[in-house]
């Protein structure tokens, strides 16, 4: 549902001078707005008593939050009036622009923080985003498996972690505290891995030699053979990436 600030009586515009935002391939332009923003739907559409509205805002989870309010757009899909960004912004002073930020100063949840519960229709459970905490269940280990990591700064300006390492089949094809660390950038977007030049050309060389017929040509950045995956399987090695000081193993098969 598209936010119409000429239906609401508790808006406020804090800043007359237009700002401007890229958010991905979006370009965004408006002015810096507040407004009450509900977990729940208010379900009142009618005038009510300020002492009602206060009671209603606290039992549909509402909180002041500062955003942008569009007056010009380019980027955004046909059915998308907007973007909510959950990730915290770098800098500070703009931090009552984080809607996870104004959901905890309102002491509607007590950690800045939403996980997402994602799954399959065949699996036939309902995906879910759950705000303030994490379902522990899902989690090897519990809750005492849950591991956190810093962000690593970076030329690019993005949140990232440390790549320190790779490794193929146990052997180092990125040194950790020998060679270059790179920002590693994890996006959820894609399921594709990428990685630096030097590295990549180390790990083809050892494909080549269990994989006579691997094609690096007709792509340089990008290797691939035609034959079934269960026939490759068995031939290739696992691949190790140590980010942070925390290396994730990915299995052939």
């Amino acid at each position: 549902m598209a936010y119409d600030m000429h239906k609401s009586e508790s808006n406020k515009i804090l800043s007359k001078a237009s700002s401007k935002l890229t958010y991905g391939s979006a370009k965004l332009q408006g002015f810096i707005w507040q407004d009450y923003t509900c977990i729940q739907p208010l379900k009142s559409q009618d005038k009510v008593t300020p002492d009602q509205l206060k009671i209603d805002l606290k039992t549909n989870k509402c909180a002041f939050f500062q955003f942008l309010a569009l007056y010009k757009s380019q980027g955004l899909g046909h059915d998308s009036d907007g973007i909510l960004g959950l990730s915290p912004h770098k800098d500070m002073k703009k931090k009552k622009l984080h809607y996870l930020w104004s959901l905890k100063d309102n002491q509607i949840i007590d950690r800045a923080m939403v996980s997402f519960s994602i799954t399959s229709r065949e699996m036939g459970e309902t995906p879910y985003a759950l705000f303030g905490g994490y379902n522990s269940t899902q989690i090897v280990g519990g809750a005492e498996g849950l591991k956190t990591f810093k962000n690593f700064e970076n030329w690019l300006g993005t949140w990232a972690l440390e790549g320190q390492g790779m490794y193929y089949g146990g052997k180092a094809m990125q040194k950790p505290g020998e060679d270059t660390s790179y920002p590693a950038i994890i996006d959820t977007g894609s399921s594709q891995l990428s990685i630096p030049p030097d590295v990549f050309e180390k790990i083809r060389s050892e494909w080549s030699q269990a994989l006579p017929n691997l094609d690096c040509t007709s792509d340089k950045t990008f290797c691939h053979v035609k034959e079934s995956c269960e026939d490759i399987a068995p031939k290739v090695k696992p691949v190790g990436f140590q980010m942070s000081d925390y290396v994730f193993e990915i299995n052939p098969e």
